[in-house]
């Protein structure tokens, strides 16, 4: 025989269970929401942020870019001052 408690106990989990995945699914929602609205638009700040200006490479700045010193060391692109 089974009892009461026993025959609303997986009833309650699965509603419970279901209602803490819609919270969370809120939540999730309005996170995205507020952090796409704190980037305002602009890009991250860091590391990645910097890119090569002659490769597009996020490994390095153009100062090490091995690249651009080869095409510079053949004339082929020369530097005026910060200027590619």
């Amino acid at each position: 025989m089974s009892t009461k408690s026993e025959a609303n106990g997986p009833s309650n989990s699965f509603d419970k269970n279901m209602m803490e995945e819609s919270i969370i699914e809120e939540l999730s929602k309005k996170f995205e929401v507020v952090s796409l609205a704190n980037m305002g638009g602009r890009s991250p700040k860091g590391k990645d942020a910097y890119r090569c200006v002659w490769c597009d490479s996020l490994e390095h700045s153009r100062r090490d870019c091995v690249d651009l010193q080869e095409v510079i060391c053949q004339n082929i692109v020369y530097m005026d001052g910060n200027m590619i």
